[in-house]
Protein backbone atom coordinates (compact mmCIF):
# COMPACT_ATOMS: atom_id res chain seq x y z
CA UNK A 1 0.00 0.00 0.00
CA UNK A 2 2.47 2.80 1.24
CA UNK A 3 6.25 2.90 0.65
CA UNK A 4 8.50 4.57 2.36
CA UNK A 5 10.70 6.88 1.21
CA UNK A 6 13.94 8.57 2.75
CA UNK A 7 13.90 12.02 1.55
CA UNK A 8 17.75 12.40 1.52
CA UNK A 9 18.03 15.74 0.27
CA UNK A 10 16.95 17.00 3.73
CA UNK A 11 19.04 14.48 5.56
CA UNK A 12 22.34 15.70 3.83
CA UNK A 13 21.31 19.63 4.69
CA UNK A 14 23.32 21.59 6.63
CA UNK A 15 20.34 22.27 8.71
CA UNK A 16 19.25 18.90 9.77
CA UNK A 17 22.47 18.10 10.81
CA UNK A 18 22.42 21.21 13.21
CA UNK A 19 19.09 19.94 14.35
CA UNK A 20 20.78 16.25 14.70
CA UNK A 21 23.67 18.01 16.83
CA UNK A 22 21.55 20.32 18.86
CA UNK A 23 19.11 17.29 19.65
CA UNK A 24 22.53 15.32 20.56
CA UNK A 25 23.67 17.91 22.89
CA UNK A 26 20.44 18.60 24.56
CA UNK A 27 19.60 15.50 25.34
CA UNK A 28 22.87 14.13 26.74
CA UNK A 29 24.32 17.49 28.25
CA UNK A 30 20.92 18.96 29.70
CA UNK A 31 20.54 15.99 32.59
CA UNK A 32 24.11 16.39 33.70
CA UNK A 33 23.72 19.80 33.81
CA UNK A 34 20.50 19.78 35.90
CA UNK A 35 21.86 17.38 38.20
CA UNK A 36 25.02 19.42 39.00
CA UNK A 37 22.73 22.66 39.59
CA UNK A 38 20.57 20.75 41.58
CA UNK A 39 23.21 18.83 43.43
CA UNK A 40 24.62 22.50 44.76
CA UNK A 41 21.32 24.04 45.35
CA UNK A 42 21.27 21.20 48.17
CA UNK A 43 24.74 21.67 48.94
CA UNK A 44 23.79 25.31 49.71
CA UNK A 45 20.80 24.78 51.60
CA UNK A 46 22.77 22.50 53.80
CA UNK A 47 25.16 24.84 54.35
CA UNK A 48 22.88 27.57 55.22
CA UNK A 49 20.88 25.01 57.74
CA UNK A 50 24.21 24.32 59.41
CA UNK A 51 25.01 27.97 60.22
CA UNK A 52 21.87 28.69 61.41
CA UNK A 53 22.09 26.07 63.97
CA UNK A 54 25.00 26.96 64.94
CA UNK A 55 23.66 30.21 64.98
CA UNK A 56 20.84 29.67 67.05
CA UNK A 57 22.89 27.43 69.65
CA UNK A 58 24.79 30.04 70.33
CA UNK A 59 27.92 28.05 68.86
CA UNK A 60 30.81 30.01 67.54
CA UNK A 61 32.82 29.53 64.32
CA UNK A 62 35.65 29.10 66.71
CA UNK A 63 33.58 27.08 69.00
CA UNK A 64 32.54 24.87 66.30
CA UNK A 65 36.13 24.00 65.05
CA UNK A 66 37.41 22.96 68.36
CA UNK A 67 34.46 21.16 69.04
CA UNK A 68 35.64 19.18 65.49
CA UNK A 69 39.10 19.34 66.79
CA UNK A 70 38.34 18.18 70.47
CA UNK A 71 36.13 15.13 68.23
CA UNK A 72 38.95 14.05 66.54
CA UNK A 73 41.22 13.97 69.39
CA UNK A 74 38.37 11.54 71.36
CA UNK A 75 38.00 9.59 68.28
CA UNK A 76 41.54 9.33 67.24
CA UNK A 77 41.24 10.94 63.79
CA UNK A 78 43.61 12.42 61.40
CA UNK A 79 40.90 15.46 60.97
CA UNK A 80 42.15 18.75 59.60
CA UNK A 81 43.10 20.82 61.95
CA UNK A 82 42.51 24.97 60.74
CA UNK A 83 44.92 26.43 63.48
CA UNK A 84 48.16 23.72 63.24
CA UNK A 85 48.10 22.33 59.88
CA UNK A 86 47.00 18.53 60.14
CA UNK A 87 46.81 16.77 62.96
CA UNK A 88 47.47 13.39 63.72
CA UNK A 89 50.21 12.75 60.46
Amino acid sequence: MFEKLERTHFLASPFYRVYVWILALLFRLGPTLLLAFLNLRIIAAYRRTCRNRRRMTGETERGYRSAVAGWAERTKLPVNNWNKGLAGI
